[in-house]
């Protein structure tokens, strides 16, 4: 390939993006030194294909490109979209773009006011969000002349721009050219504006119509406007559209060909001043945006706070159940009008006993005349249900005591039951009520037993249950709770962060960052670093929370469970970076995140406990990313077990595993051309 006297050279360019989809056919381009080539042609023809083909943001399927700068501190790319950041000032976007170049900071605030007087932008303390869609243009052209680079690549500077500054930015690439050397490749749909240039490429269809000076190409085609030469050669390509588009699936080649990038870097996979330049940035966009960040820390505050003041009491509490009792003549008058005078004395029914032990419990009492009443009130949802104590109730639950088990009658044993019909329509409340009662009954029968100096637990059931080896006997629903609601949320919160902060890099975009030399592992690392400090701070709240502020159980090593929950959260960071590659929508990556927390949340065992899923479900949960930490997390609280258990290293090691899975997905996502990042 001859080069001398070029600045750049593309030779036989092929692309496809699909089957049916062929951008470049072939395509053949030369930009001689120190000129303004105009690339001209309608949307779609494979301009901007080429474009970041030279800049090596996309890889040719076949075909060589040759760029005589090489190096990308030489080439300066402005892109369609602005790739600029709103909540940075006009000197912070030079300051960011300055550090990829391996600018000083003072040259950087010598040149930034250069440019801010030169393109009249606004003082360069204003937020970029504030400046107009013309003076957002300006800048981005400022930006991509701020490192003074050899070679200018510009794709539609002057889109919205005053005509009288557009003339001005024309003349100072035309000096450019002269006084300094530059060689600038630009694209534009003012086809008039082009004439400036020294020599224009004329794109349709993925090739070049013409590639001549403007001058001789209006006189090779016989017209007086560039309008009329491009409309000739583009009738010309119609008539034989046919027999090129077989010529060149002919000549399309069936295999890549492995060339080398047209730029390089000095230091291609890591420089510090370029990851400090993303990592400021990340932190500028959380000092700016406080209420977001805010949100993030506080989310988890909330989350603990709502666990407790909504798990942590009785749901069985404060809830009324009918009393029917036939031995009652006179209603509640029959219990206040006769007192107990103690084991001899049985004058007073035990309704009236039994009722006395509710009012030191939590459940409230109302007294019906007939069952029916009862019901209906219950089938109303004016109680929780009702009991039916039988007429002779005291005698035969006395009969039951004083006389020989195996000799009392049937009938006597019958009577002294009380009746219940309860609403069970929820679980949880009637499983608490229930509970709540058998203990009143309880309570009641060996209250009197202890009158009468008869052992109290006689008539017990002969099951004693001693201070448990985990736990508490009368454990609660939060401590099942805690593990799986903190170890869900602790992914959860990173997914957010994280699939939220790639799709703003998407949507601003990366690609002229890139171009300057920063790494997709820059990028990664340097919002992995913001999320590990958000990490630690969430995580040290919900936990100083739950079990200092609230002082719920733990009999673990504390530390080992913020390990196993920043190890949750750095898998939660993969899992969104994966979400934020994959999809190309801020709400589709978003629905996918809470998707798979909605089905962590019934299969981690958080609603409801892995013993008592479907068999065939509990053989695969190992599998499922969290639910082992769930299980490794309430063993370390709850049971003290260490990190040698196998619960506990399994939690461990579970998620390990998924966290280099979704590394490896997020590299394969990253690098195939279906991600912008």
């Amino acid at each position: 390939m001859e080069m001398e006297g070029s600045a750049v050279m593309v030779r036989g360019a092929f692309k496809r993006y699909s089957h049916s989809t062929v951008v470049l056919r072939g395509l053949d381009l030369t930009v001689a030194d120190a000129t303004i080539y105009g690339l001209l042609g309608p949307s779609g023809c494979g301009k901007t294909t080429l474009l970041r083909s030279i800049v090596g943001m996309v890889r040719l399927d076949a075909g060589d490109i040759y760029v005589k700068a090489h190096q990308r501190h030489k080439v300066g790319y402005m892109p369609q979209e602005l790739g600029l950041y709103d909540y940075m000032s006009i000197m912070e976007a030079f300051h960011f773009y300055g550090k990829l170049y391996g600018m000083d900071k003072e040259e950087v605030k010598s040149r930034g006011q250069e440019l801010v007087a030169f393109l009249e932008l606004p003082d360069s303390k204003r937020l970029i969000g504030t400046l107009s869609g013309g003076q957002q243009r300006r800048l981005s052209f400022a930006v991509t002349l701020l490192h003074d680079p050899d070679l200018l690549i510009l794709d539609e500077p002057t889109v919205g721009i005053d005509p009288v500054l557009s003339a001005a930015i024309w003349e100072r690439l035309l000096e450019m050219t002269t006084c300094q050397r530059k060689t600038i490749i630009i694209t534009t749909h003012y086809i008039e504006e082009a004439k400036q240039a020294h020599m224009i490429g004329l794109m349709r269809d993925g090739v070049l119509l013409a590639e001549q000076s403007p001058t001789s190409l209006m006189v090779s085609q016989g017209c007086d406007s560039l309008e009329e030469a491009f409309l000739a050669l583009s009738q010309r390509q119609e008539t034989s559209r046919f027999d090129d588009a077989q010529s060149v699936e002919l000549s399309y080649p069936t295999t890549q060909k492995k060339s080398l990038p047209p730029l390089v870097d000095t230091c291609p996979y890591w420089k510090t001043n370029r990851f400090m330049a993303q990592l400021t940035k990340n932190t500028r966009w959380l000092i700016r945006n406080v209420f977001a960040t805010m949100f993030f820390l506080l989310l988890p505050a909330s989350i603990a706070l709502m666990c407790e003041f909504v798990l942590s009491h009785n749901p069985g509490a404060h809830r009324t159940i009918g009393i029917v009792s036939l031995e009652l003549a006179d209603g509640l008058a029959s219990c206040t009008g006769q007192e107990y005078e103690g084991c001899g004395s049985y004058d007073r029914p035990f309704t009236c006993r039994f009722m006395d032990y509710l009012v030191n419990s939590s459940i409230e009492t109302k007294i019906y005349d007939s069952l029916e009443e009862g019901k209906e009130a219950t089938r109303k949802n004016e109680v929780w249900g009702v009991l039916e104590f039988n007429a002779n109730y005291t005698d035969s639950a006395l009969d039951r005591i004083q006389h020989d088990i195996f000799s009392t009658p049937e009938s006597v044993v019958e009577s002294s039951f009380i009746n219940a019909y309860m609403d069970m329509s929820n679980m949880w409340v009637s499983t608490f009520l229930r509970r709540e009662l058998l203990l009143d009954v309880r309570m009641m029968i060996q209250g009197f037993l202890k009158d009468c100096d008869i052992n109290p637990h006689l008539l017990d059931i002969p099951v004693q249950f001693k201070p448990a080896i985990f736990g508490s006997n009368n454990p609660t629903y939060l401590q099942f709770f805690i593990p799986g609601v903190v170890c869900t949320f602790a992914f959860y919160l990173s997914i957010m962060y994280t699939t939220a902060a790639i799709m703003f890099e998407k949507s601003v975009g990366l690609e002229r960052s890139l171009v300057a030399g920063m790494t997709k592992t820059e990028v990664v690392i340097a919002h992995s670093v913001v999320q590990i400090v958000i990490a630690i701070v969430q995580e040290l709240t919900i936990l100083v929370i739950l079990y200092y502020c609230f002082d719920n159980p733990c009999r673990g090593n504390m530390n080992l469970v913020m390990i196993l929950l920043i190890m949750l959260q750095i898998m939660g960071l993969f899992y969104g970076l994966v979400l934020g590659l994959f999809f190309t929508s801020q709400r589709d990556a978003t629905n996918a995140g809470i998707g798979t927390v909605n089905a962590l949340f019934m299969l981690a065992g958080l609603v409801w406990p892995v013993e008592g899923m479907h068999y065939i479900l509990r053989n695969v949960l190992w599998a499922i990313p969290v639910q082992p930490a769930v299980e490794a997390y309430r063993a370390i609280v709850m049971r003290d077990w260490h990190i040698s258990h196998p619960v506990v290293y399994k939690g461990f090691l579970s998620t390990s595993i998924w966290t280099a899975i979704f590394i490896l997905a997020t590299i394969a996502l990253a690098r195939s051309n279906k991600t912008s990042l």
